[in-house]
This record gives structure tokens, sequence and C-alpha cells, in this order.
């Protein structure tokens, strides 16, 4: 995943070059920092910087659970099932 670039804008800039602003956003690859009061900036990204963005955090989700597998495993904390008691689970 490569890092997009970051700009900032107000919010009256922004409200008055929308569209330019938006096709900036989605051409260049850039992250837009929309300025306001009180702390309540917003940021605007591209559909596919965001998927991407997602895509990578649920990656990382998987290879915690995928090592602390490993650690439990590691560390002979094992639960062993039989298929009897997994199928009782399930109902």
């Amino acid at each position: 995943m490569t890092l997009p670039i970051v700009k900032a804008t107000n919010v009256t800039t922004f409200r008055n070059t929308l569209k330019k602003q938006l096709d900036i956003v989605s051409s260049d690859n850039v992250a837009l920092i929309v300025t306001r009061g009180e702390d309540k900036n917003v940021v605007v990204l591209s559909e596919l910087e965001y998927e991407t963005m997602i895509k990578s955090i649920n990656n990382l989700k998987y290879s915690l659970k995928l090592l602390k597998s490993a650690l439990e495993a590691e560390n002979r904390d094992l639960a062993y099932h039989t298929l009897e008691s997994l199928e009782s689970h399930e109902e």
C-alpha cells in the first residue's frame, strides 16, 4: 500500500471548489484534510484508497489471529476436540 499524498484545505475553499477537489482526490492519490472549527476536521479519500485501507486493517487482524494461534501452540495451550463435540456446539 502506497501512502497517499496529504493536502489540506479549509471548508470554504472546499465548498467553493468541490468538483476540482474531488477530482484531485480521485485521480492524484491525494488524501484531503478539510479543516473545520472546533477540531471537527474531516478527511476525504478516494474509494480505492478507502478499500485498500480497510483491506490492510483486515489483513493485520488476520495476521494477529495467526500469531496468537502460533503462540498458543508453541506454549502447548491447546484444546483438543472431537468432531462430535464440535457438532454439538453448532446446535
